[in-house]
């Protein structure tokens, strides 16, 4: 069974699927290990982990298809991938779509925003005509052909043109081929609801950022409205941040992490990276060492 098979399998069970978002295979084994059942590698924190740098754009193609590859390749988990805008027209989205299923991810994102884009949750934002992105989410269709790849569509019209704008181009994308629809940065519980009851229940994608434009609902309260997977897309980049940041001002006011309020170390980590596991191959392979 193909990785998005595998996918629309998942969500064709009852439910809303939570999905935190990873941006290198760590992550994608943490997520694994806790018990998700798909992740959501986002292209916020493959930027900043990767070239230091915001969400605006600076992330080509190339690095966002190897991160999905090697998170795809480090977990049994479903992998929903950042695709940004498909990196140009409809050409251009045939080829990134064809690398995407070729590294193995089984569902992607497209979004309506002009080159460059940014985080939906920043300002200066701008979308590109809907004919456009109509074009463009046919043409991922076209050339997922039988892998069954997921396709969200995300709109991020709602900060420039409205709720109501951002609704019509989502039914547009709907028609045109993808499976769910992301309309990014709701600001309102209402502005939720409202999409919730405009489309038809568990076509829809929802997004949490701690501190963003949109309320800091649970995955239960968007269940009840009828969304069906619901992206914590920062969450771990926030808390990883947060404990480097913790253990290395610690470490430079001490001289030690002895004292250091986490209680992670070395047999830990090996158990998250599977060592026994890799130790065992190792031995099979290699008997006479």
């Amino acid at each position: 069974m193909t990785a998005g098979n595998r996918l629309r399998h998942l969500l064709a069970n009852p439910g809303i699927r939570i999905a935190p978002a990873v941006y290198d295979c760590l992550g994608a084994l943490v997520a694994e290990q806790v018990g998700f059942e798909l992740i959501f590698s986002g292209g916020f924190g493959i930027s900043a982990s990767r070239l230091g740098k915001p969400d605006m754009g600076y992330l080509t193609a190339t690095e966002m298809i190897d991160a999905a590859r090697a998170i795809a390749r480090a977990t049994r988990l479903p992998v929903i991938a950042d695709m940004d805008t498909g990196y140009g027209n409809p050409l251009n989205v045939v080829r990134t779509v064809e690398e995407a299923v070729a590294a193995g991810v089984a569902g992607i994102i497209l979004e309506d925003q002009a080159w460059p884009k940014r985080c939906g949750h920043m300002e200066g934002k701008q979308v590109i005509d809907v004919e456009e992105h109509v074009e463009k989410i046919a043409a991922a269709r076209h050339a997922a052909a039988d892998s069954g790849l997921v396709i969200v569509a995300r709109t991020d019209a709602r900060a420039m043109h409205g709720l109501e704008e951002a609704m019509l181009r989502g039914e547009r994308y709907l028609e045109a081929g993808a499976d769910l629809l992301f309309v990014e940065a709701p600001r309102t519980r209402e502005e939720l609801v409202t999409v919730a009851q405009h489309f038809p229940r568990n076509h829809l994608f929802a997004n949490i950022i701690e501190g963003g434009k949109t309320p800091n609902l649970s995955a239960s309260e968007l269940e009840a409205m009828g969304y069906k997977i619901v992206v914590f897309a920062l969450s771990g980049l926030f808390a990883a941040t947060e404990a480097i940041q913790n253990c290395f001002t610690h470490l430079k006011n001490h001289g030690t992490t002895e004292g250091l309020a986490h209680h992670m170390d070395f047999n830990g980590f090996e158990q998250v990276i599977r060592l026994d596991w890799h130790h065992a191959l190792e031995q099979k392979l290699m008997p006479r060492r």
